[in-house]
């Protein structure tokens, strides 16, 4: 993924991209097996990467990453033929597959493959399947890359996993998104990120920047700050935790959860804590 990553930020470099506003939002959630290894929010373009759980960095097999760029000046077709043509400069082996072309919720897509087996002392081999979608204000790129040959039965779920990537945009008919995201979105500064394979939206505050995100396989969380302050000497946080339970365990109620929450609290602050209850209910989606 690495070159395939290196020829994708040299292609976008190459262009005098500017960030653009968007309301369109890519619905891909990675599986229960994988971890986040790489989130990062270059403004006019963000990378998130996954890799297994029993993986690590460098040395991973398998990797799943999504790009959204903000630009719409390529058409998918065209982004798949200036891959290839910068991936030859540092793969000259690089093979294409067909790429296929369709319209998927009123959005342009192609999918592709493309293989790079480099030969310096010892032979390796990246191959990599693409979806590229372009939506009304920013470009998609979602990618599954082996560093092997995957076996067909290997390969069929990641094809089936391509095929249902899509965008939706909030603010249009033509290209509707899920209710349940509808339903939690009706006005603008709202996050939308997979955690555990599910959707998450929330809004953040003005005046707040993303600061970081761990994984740990039954403990997300996910931190904002104050955008003037840092991470060792900040007056604000919003913090953004989940839990997720084994195969056979049940997950706790959300006031149970407030209350271990708030007991953890009271422990660590036992002179100083107090609380207030404020509401409890269900969220749009139910």
């Amino acid at each position: 993924m690495k070159k395939f990553l290196f020829t994708i930020v040299s292609l976008f470099a190459s262009f005098g991209i500017q960030a653009q506003s968007s309301n369109e939002f890519l619905l891909i959630s990675p599986p229960d097996t994988y971890k986040v290894v790489t989130n990062s929010d270059k403004g006019n373009m963000k990378i998130s990467e996954y890799i297994p759980k029993s993986e690590s960095l460098p040395k991973w097999t398998e990797m799943l990453s999504a790009h959204t760029f903000q630009t719409t000046q390529w058409t998918p077709k065209k982004f798949q033929e200036l891959m290839s043509e910068t991936l030859k400069k540092v793969c000259p082996t690089t093979q294409n597959s067909p790429i296929f072309e369709s319209i998927e919720n009123g959005y342009a897509t192609a999918t592709w493959s493309q293989t790079c087996e480099m030969n310096n002392g010892s032979t390796s081999i990246e191959k990599t399947w693409f979806k590229a979608i372009k939506g009304e204000s920013s470009f998609f790129l979602v990618q599954k890359a082996f560093r092997f040959i995957p076996t067909a039965e290997q390969l069929q779920p990641w094809l089936d996993y391509l095929k249902n990537a899509s965008i939706c945009d909030m603010r249009s008919s033509k290209n509707p998104c899920p209710k349940e995201i509808i339903a939690t979105m009706k006005t603008g500064g709202m996050k939308i990120f997979p955690i555990f394979g599910e959707l998450f939206a929330h809004r953040i505050p003005a005046g707040f920047s993303y600061q970081t995100e761990q994984n740990l396989g039954t403990y997300y969380l996910r931190s904002y700050l104050l955008t003037n302050e840092q991470a060792n000497n900040w007056t604000q946080r919003l913090l953004l935790t989940s839990s997720k339970s084994g195969k056979t365990q049940e997950l706790p109620g959300a006031k149970s959860m407030a209350y271990d929450v708030a007991g953890r609290f009271q422990r660590a602050c036992p002179g100083t804590y107090s609380d207030k209850f404020i509401l409890e209910g269900k969220t749009p989606t139910g």
